[in-house]
């Protein structure tokens, strides 16, 4: 007997075991009892008791009620739930016996659990059609006694399939390239889509998104698919709203129709020029309890370099005014460099700038105020053509020709020619049409390629910023002496009459006027008519003054002035000096100057 006593109650308990086996008599009268007699005692005090023990022979094996049972469990039944229950039972009706259940195989996972009293069995794990579809369980009553007996029974547990497991995506590639005007293009052809559920594979939808950035104008690109003829879905596709645009594929099919139709998933652009900002199409699908993951395809968009850049301007005419510095003539025209090619293939390579029918040479040139790390280069040659038609010099005048080079974009050139200015550095520069001619130009198969070229006009003006001069090779009186008839003073003194302002601006006016006079009117003026310059009228003509109106170059009044002269026809004139007043404008500025007369007498009477 092993003893135990609760050390908190003093409880004292004992379990009688056998030391060895009970013989049983299986004759017609057996005698099966043993009598135990059993004391305790602490020391002091003590206490017995009578035990009886009956053994029983075991000689009939349980009997099950079902040779086989079978039960059909959903793959999502909660753990707890009690699914089937088994029974076994002593063939003799006479004796009370305790049989204990037991699962003996069969149980993967060991998702089962049976009770040992009454053969229930419990499910403790949860279960999964896709992973073990069936269990064929062994179960086995116990028949506690002597000897052992047992009885088993097959219990069949079949799994029965639920959608519990959502879609599945992959694709392979990832990246995918487009290429301008190559049309549509496959860019999911091994997409792989899979109902991880093994009998409910029920596609329900599918939906397609192509994202890109949000643009006015989007709908020239898209995404599509195409139908299986005995696909019984719904394809219906939106226009880009917010920079995306929907495929949505709907009805049940099996995922095998759904990869089909995906499989044939492309793209296309149809812009002259589409934009080369990364699209992403992005996929995902629908079991109708769950939603698979999303699987992404970035498209690149790969451009052609298919236009040349030309230059442009707002304004192509201009005037350069004597004195006024340097001309801004790429801002004022307002130049321009465009590339009808994406921004990767909008390159320039070089553009030529030419000054052509420069007369002031080595006084008027062309240049740039900042090549922003382009190179230029700068040369002086003979004109061999004439761009500029008729109004250019037939002398074919000198030409600047300058060169701006490098790879660089649109606006970068723009950026250089709107520094491209202008210069005249003549104190009197001639006045006259000058040509800037500008030429974009590419690099194609290692040779430069112009594209477009277009002429700015400069007309240069002078200012009438200098006054005539009129100076004398001697301020010495000139004799006049009687009888001398006329003098033409002018042209004796050397008289010279220049202006700055010449070969653009004529002198207007000129008065001549005598001082002086003691001789009254035998004293007179004169000029020789044949001198009077075209356009130039004598306004007033007296003894004593002449006025001369009208526009002629500074050569001509010369001409005038040379031809002037003093006469006195008194037979005795009064001898002194005379004044002659000499003066004369451009309208603007004037000049003067005097020449002296002095009159003498002839020793003539006796």
């Amino acid at each position: 007997v092993d003893v135990n006593m609760d050390p908190k109650t003093g409880e004292i308990t004992g379990i009688i075991q056998s030391s060895s086996l009970l013989e049983v008599n299986e004759g017609e009268d057996p005698s099966n009892e043993y009598y135990l007699t059993i004391g305790v005692t602490d020391g002091v005090f003590s206490t017995l008791a009578n035990v009886t023990l009956c053994v029983e022979f075991n000689e009939d094996l349980p009997v099950f009620s079902q040779s086989i049972y079978m039960t059909e469990v959903p793959e999502d039944t909660r753990v707890g739930t009690a699914i089937l229950q088994v029974e076994a039972s002593d063939p003799n009706p006479n004796r009370t016996t305790e049989l204990s259940y037991i699962i003996e195989s069969g149980n993967l996972g060991e998702p089962f659990e049976i009770r040992a009293d009454n053969g229930t069995i419990v499910l403790v794990k949860p279960l999964d059609h896709d992973t073990v579809p069936d269990y064929n369980l062994s179960v086995a009553a116990v028949k506690r006694g002597y000897p052992f007996q047992s009885a088993t029974t097959t219990v069949i547990v079949v799994v029965t399939d639920r959608n519990d497991l959502p879609p599945s995506l992959s694709v392979e590639p990832v990246h995918v390239t487009y290429l301008e005007g190559s049309g549509p293009i496959l860019i999911a052809p091994e997409i792989t889509v899979e109902d991880g559920d093994s009998t409910i594979n029920v596609i329900s939808s599918c939906q397609v998104e192509l994202k890109r950035d949000a643009c006015d104008v989007c709908d020239s690109e898209r995404v599509f698919v195409q139908l299986p003829p005995d696909a019984s879905v719904m394809i219906t596709s939106t226009n880009f709203t917010n920079g995306s645009q929907f495929v949505t594929i709907a009805g049940d099919e099996d995922d095998h129709t759904y990869q089909a139709i995906l499989s044939t998933l492309s793209y296309d652009n149809m812009a002259d020029e589409p934009s080369e900002e990364n699209r992403t199409v992005t996929i995902s699908c629908h079991d109708g309890s769950f939603t698979s993951n999303s699987v992404a395809i970035d498209i690149s968009i790969a451009t052609i370099d298919e236009f040349c850049p030309i230059v442009s301007a707002a304004s192509t005419n201009f005037n350069y005014t004597e004195g006024s510095g340097v001309l801004n003539v790429g801002e004022m025209a307002g130049l321009v460099v465009t590339d009808g090619d994406s921004p990767s293939n909008q390159v320039v390579s070089q553009v030529e700038i030419s000054l052509q029918g420069i007369i002031d040479i080595g006084e008027e040139s062309i240049f740039i105020g900042e090549t922003l790390g382009l190179s230029m280069s700068v040369e002086y040659v003979n004109s061999t053509s004439d761009d500029g038609g008729s109004d250019m010099a037939d002398e074919e005048p000198e030409m600047a020709l300058l060169v701006i080079a490098g790879q660089g974009t649109p606006h970068t050139y723009t950026q250089v020619l709107n520094t491209l200015r202008y210069v005249n550095e003549e104190d009197e520069p001639t006045p006259g049409r000058r040509y800037v001619t500008i030429k974009t130009g590419v690099l194609r198969d290692e040779a430069i390629v112009y594209c477009n070229s277009i002429r700015l006009d400069v007309d240069v003006f002078n200012t009438n910023d200098n006054a005539p001069v009129i100076s004398l090779n001697t301020s010495a009186p000139l004799i006049y002496v009687e009888e001398m008839g006329e003098l033409r003073f002018a042209e004796v003194v050397g008289l010279s009459l220049m202006d700055a302002d010449a070969s653009v601006f004529q002198l207007t006016t000129m008065e001549v006027s005598l001082g002086g006079v003691s001789d009254g009117n035998s004293e007179t003026l004169g000029f020789a008519g044949q001198h009077l310059p075209n356009g130039v009228e004598n306004t007033v003509n007296t003894d004593h003054r002449l006025v001369f109106v009208g526009e002629a170059p500074a050569n001509q009044y010369l001409s005038l002035i040379l031809s002037l002269s003093y006469a006195n026809t008194n037979p005795e004139p009064t001898p002194g000096n005379r004044t002659i007043y000499i003066s004369v404008s451009d309208s603007v500025h004037g000049a003067s100057e005097t020449v002296s007369i002095r009159v003498t007498l002839v020793n003539d009477n006796p």
